[in-house]
């Protein structure tokens, strides 16, 4: 599972199973500069399954504290924007037998890994409410006329509840 610390910070998730039988999946966060709480649900429970992901900009005295409740800080390299190398996370996680990455909302993420194409395959839920301008489930992707959008391929919908379910391969992705 991989957040941003903006998500962390707005609804403290834990990221666990817990409707279903199974195990605890490894939980990532991308924090550039280090703003995830120790006192957040994913370092309370289980700690040793979350790794942090961070840059050079993450203070040295804050990653001590989080690898002493027992999660993991991997610093990555920095993008251009100072940001997470997203890109350069993935690899690293591959190298540690990591075979797949549900990102978890939070526009900035998902944003970034859509503009960067390094994803494969999405999950829509489409809720049976209109909130206009609302709250952003992806930010601006610089599209300016439809030929630039991103698209899907191997559409399939399900109705869940109320909702309907979107899923489909993206074109191009990389993931």
């Amino acid at each position: 599972m991989l957040v941003g610390v903006g998500t962390v910070l707005a609804d403290d998730p834990q990221l666990t199973v817990r409707r279903v039988e199974g195990r605890n999946p490894l939980r990532v966060v991308v924090d550039s500069t280090l703003r995830i709480p120790l006192t957040c649900a994913l370092l309370s429970r289980d700690a040793h399954t979350t790794i942090v992901a961070t840059t050079d900009r993450g203070q040295a005295s804050k990653a001590d504290a989080i690898q002493s409740v027992g999660a993991r800080v991997l610093r990555i390299g920095s993008d251009p924007q100072g940001r997470v190398d997203l890109q350069r996370l993935l690899e690293c996680l591959r190298g540690e037998q990591v075979q797949s990455v549900l990102a978890e909302g939070g526009s900035g993420l998902l944003t970034s890994l859509i503009r960067l194409r390094l994803v494969d395959h999405v999950i829509i839920c489409v809720a049976p409410m209109i909130v206009g301008r609302g709250i952003d489930a992806i930010g601006d992707l610089g599209v300016e006329d439809l030929n630039q959008a991103v698209k899907l391929e191997h559409v399939s919908y399900e109705a869940l509840g109320d909702n309907v379910i979107v899923r489909g391969d993206v074109i191009g992705g990389e993931g």
